[in-house]
């Protein structure tokens, strides 16, 4: 089975976009995960989503959750989805390589996960093999960040064979 992406966007060094897909470069394939289960009656246990009420707890439906900061103990200001596409629109889909450092400069254990990165159609694929030349030759990585499922990310994209790591 061919993999999916988790990611598509660009690879942004200065004006330069390359549009790429982001691939897990492991696979939790065939790993063993245990689910919670009622003993008696042998169903799974879910978890609900919900409040405390007057009543004890109230089950809450999903399109009623949005995110929020709790600013104080108790006060949060709420942020709705559109605001949260509004503020990170460009970065959300670009990866900005801001800096470029040798290999031995970061500890692997800052590496959290591996990912893949392909160039995303024909015409990406020019701009793409300079940047993974690049760093190869220089054995370089490059430094970035980018926005992603309302996160920030920091990445090091480096070269691997024919792919960014």
């Amino acid at each position: 089975m061919a993999p999916i992406p988790v990611w598509s966007g660009n690879l942004r060094l200065s004006l330069v976009l390359v549009p790429v897909r982001m691939f897990p470069a492991t696979s939790s394939e065939g790993a063993i995960a245990f689910r919670m289960i009622h003993e008696p009656s042998g169903q799974p246990i879910k978890y609900l989503k919900g409040i405390e009420a007057e009543g004890g707890f109230e089950e809450v439906p999903e399109e009623e959750i949005i995110k929020g900061y709790e600013h104080t103990k108790g006060h949060h200001v709420l942020i709705k989805p559109e605001e949260l596409d509004e503020l990170k629109l460009e970065a959300k889909h670009t990866i900005d390589m801001a800096r470029f450092v040798d290999r031995d400069e970061i500890d692997s254990r800052y590496f959290e996960k591996p990912y893949y990165l392909l160039p995303d159609g024909d015409s990406a694929d020019e701009g793409y093999v300079v940047l993974r030349d690049a760093l190869a030759k220089s054995k370089k990585l490059a430094i970035g960040s980018s926005s992603w499922a309302a996160n920030i990310w920091s990445a090091s994209p480096h070269s691997r064979k024919d792919s960014y790591f």
